[in-house]
């Protein structure tokens, strides 16, 4: 599912080739545009980071994981549908299935794919766990 994320609070959002920031301000950033999108029922969002072993070199990347959707990839546009980044690497089948994540940028970096999400379980290190849970409120003037 490619999100547009909320217009009225992201218009001046210009980032066009996914530069300005880090992985993990994208994954927040992309957390609360997919609380919207989901709906007005209680959504979960859930960022995950993993920290690999130092053998050859470490890494750490953040990502956004959606209920009974998949991964979100803010940081490179891009969605694995029915794929969930902290339950092992992504195979070459999951890959064929991607699109890209939110509609405001067509720009997409797939160099990302060999080094984050081809991983060796055993060189995990940590996977750092948030939930963002979003609930409607009983309020409707923006208070």
């Amino acid at each position: 599912m490619i999100i547009t994320g909320p217009e009225e609070q992201w218009r001046n959002f210009i980032d066009p080739k996914l530069k300005n920031y880090c992985c993990i301000e994208y994954a927040v950033m992309g957390a609360y545009w997919l609380c919207h999108v989901l709906g007005k029922k209680p959504a979960i969002v859930t960022v995950y980071s993993i920290r690999t072993l130092p053998e050859e070199y470490w890494w750490s990347h953040t990502v956004c994981e959606a209920p009974n959707l998949g991964t979100y990839d803010f940081h490179h546009n891009i969605f694995f549908p029915d794929y969930y980044y902290h339950q092992g690497p992504i195979t070459d089948e999951q890959i064929e299935k991607s699109t890209q994540a939110c509609a405001w940028t067509s720009v997409q970096h797939y160099h990302c794919i060999d080094a984050y999400y081809k991983y060796h379980p055993k060189e995990v290190r940590a996977v750092e766990v948030s939930q963002i849970v979003h609930k409607q409120t009983r309020y409707f003037n923006d208070c």
